[in-house]
């Protein structure tokens, strides 16, 4: 094998090529390893390779000038080594460098740098941007970057120039502001970004500010469909409520028409009755009955009571087991039917408010009578009723009615809910007055 001076010129200048690049990266990775602060050991071996290398590298150096300069006397023995020992040297000494340098890169990624903050804020979704309080920009990501040109037209340089395309009022590259918030941005490729700006208040940061964009893409989209069901919903809601008005007209309008043919058949009757008697002669004394029927119908239907329910025990009773309802009752009837109907109305109104509006399950009846007139007090326990209630279709039409009839009723909404009716009586009665039982029928 062939030594370092009886190869020729194109090896000897390649192995001095390589002990030279050799040297160049020991010195590159003592000066990181220094400025790292590694540990002494781990540098001082690097700088004993240094050290033998630079060795070579000038003992092969002067020999190969004097070589060359005529002169048989080598001034040094690695000259005399083989070229073979001397690539092996230069391979081992790549292999152990690159080691090194792939340990360092590694050891350095899971160290806290400058270079490490500025990776990991380019991998994050958002945008963020630090700048100090003259406006210079200190630290940002490549998203708030890309942001920053779309919002400008051009590359980032200043907090002042992102200030300014904030709050500008219009746009010409496709982007708009965009919901109830100011600083909400429609970009063009379809995303909604949500641009927030602080100062820091550490006092080592202060005077410094912090820019942050946040991807809000999905939340506004969802927040937008959000809220225009819950306007269908509204829409949805008023038009059940109209229909159920409607519902309760044509029911009461079915119940009054049931009321107003009942009546007239029974007054066929009685006068189908009377009729009879008169044609049979019969006395006096028997026809005192049907007469006082036939006198109270003829009132009723001569326009008195056009819109009275005249709803019979079994039409409380499932009424009342439909909505949950328990009446309680404290009194007693009063004789006149037109006062009994008009009750009646009274009560199947309030159970049907009760359940649907206050939410109640109980209603309280009292009534009280004297020999001029009835008093009728209705209440329930359910809520209270809203600030601002005010009459429905029902209580209107009940107090028509009453007032038909020459009765008086009054509403009172505050603190709770109270039905007030005043009935004058067709002719004196004495009082009669009973304890209060939880009943579902109304006892007449």
């Amino acid at each position: 094998m062939k030594s370092f001076e009886t190869s020729g010129m194109f090896v000897q200048e390649m192995i001095l090529v390589a002990f030279f690049l050799l040297i160049l990266v020991e010195i590159r990775l003592l000066c990181v390893q220094h400025s790292r602060k590694r540990k002494v050991e781990v540098m001082a071996v690097n700088f004993l390779l240094l050290s033998v290398t630079y060795g070579i590298l000038t003992d092969l150096l002067s020999d190969y000038l004097a070589i060359w300069e005529g002169k048989n006397k080598l001034l040094h023995i690695a000259a005399g080594w083989p070229a073979g020992i001397l690539f092996f040297l230069i391979f081992a000494d790549t292999g152990y460098l690159i080691c090194r340098i792939r340990r360092e890169d590694e050891k350095y990624k899971k160290e806290l740098s400058v270079y490490s903050i500025k990776q990991t804020l380019d991998h994050l979704k958002c945008g963020i941007c630090f700048c100090d309080g003259i406006g210079q920009i200190v630290l940002c990501n490549e998203k708030m970057y890309q942001l920053g040109y779309m919002l400008t037209g051009e590359n980032l340089q200043s907090y002042l120039l992102l200030k300014e395309a904030l709050e500008a009022k219009q746009y010409s590259n496709g982007i708009s502001k965009v919901g109830k918030k100011k600083n909400l941005y429609y970009f063009p490729n379809g995303t909604v970004w949500d641009f927030r700006q602080e100062k820091l208040e550490d006092p080592s940061l202060q005077g410094y500010i912090q820019v942050l964009a946040l991807d809000v893409t999905n939340l506004y989209f969802n927040s937008e469909k959000i809220q225009k069901s819950n306007e269908e919903l509204i829409r949805l809601n008023k038009e059940i409520r109209k229909m159920y008005e409607c519902i309760d007209d044509q029911i009461r309008e079915e119940e009054t028409l049931a009321m107003k043919i009942r009546i007239h058949d029974s007054f066929g009757r009685s006068l189908l009755a009377v009729r009879q008697l008169l044609e049979e002669e019969a006395e006096p004394e028997k026809m005192k009955g049907q007469l006082k029927t036939i006198r109270q119908t003829a009132q009723i239907l001569l326009g008195n009571m056009e819109e009275v329910q005249d709803e019979n025990k079994e039409s409380i009773t499932e009424k009342a087991e439909k909505l949950g309802i328990t009446v309680f009752v404290t009194g007693s009837m009063p004789e006149e039917e037109y006062q009994k109907l008009l009750i009646d109305q009274a009560i199947m109104e309030c159970m049907t408010n009760c359940a649907r509006h206050a939410g109640g399950t109980r209603v309280f009846v009292k009534i009280t009578n004297n020999k001029v007139l009835c008093k009728v007090q209705i209440t329930n326990n359910g809520k209270k009723p809203a600030e601002g209630s005010q009459e429905g279709g029902g209580l209107t039409s009940l107090r028509k009615t009453v007032e038909r009839e020459g009765g008086k009723m009054q509403v009172i909404f505050s603190p709770e809910f109270e039905l007030i009716l005043l009935l004058s009586h067709e002719k004196d009665r004495e009082i009669k007055s009973s304890e209060e039982v939880p009943v579902k029928i109304l006892n007449r």
